[in-house]
């Protein structure tokens, strides 16, 4: 014969998790912070002729992505190779170096978002 089991404030569960499903729909101060991570590094890893790369570099984020730009027209040929030319990868490998940094901030983030909405967290 099967168990019963009865949940009590079920719709209070619902509603919390809801609510937390809105809040990490937008998490676009955690995305800046991930991204304002990586800026310096890739900045440190840009090959220097005039500087100008390794200044250009910016954070952006928006609701869902986190991103690193350059306006420097060969940003992206310098990153990813072109012509048989080998990328210079200052953006991938400063990701790859700061992977558990990252996991970390959207850990935090998403951890907050939890405990303001009534999670217990550990």
């Amino acid at each position: 014969m099967a168990e019963r089991i009865t949940v009590t404030g079920g719709r209070d569960v619902a509603k919390a998790i809801d609510a937390l499903a809105k809040d990490v729909e937008d998490m676009s101060e955690a995305h800046r912070r991930v991204a304002a991570l990586i800026v310096p590094g890739a900045g440190q890893r840009s090959p220097r002729r005039t500087g100008a790369l390794a200044a250009s570099w910016r954070a952006e984020a928006t609701k869902i992505a986190a991103g690193v730009a350059s306006g420097v027209p060969y940003a992206g040929p310098v990153e990813y190779g072109a012509r048989g030319i080998p990328g210079a990868r200052m953006v991938a490998d400063t990701i790859a170096e700061l992977t558990d940094a990252i996991v970390d901030e959207y850990d935090k983030a998403i951890t907050e978002r939890g405990q303001r909405r009534g999670f217990g967290t550990d």
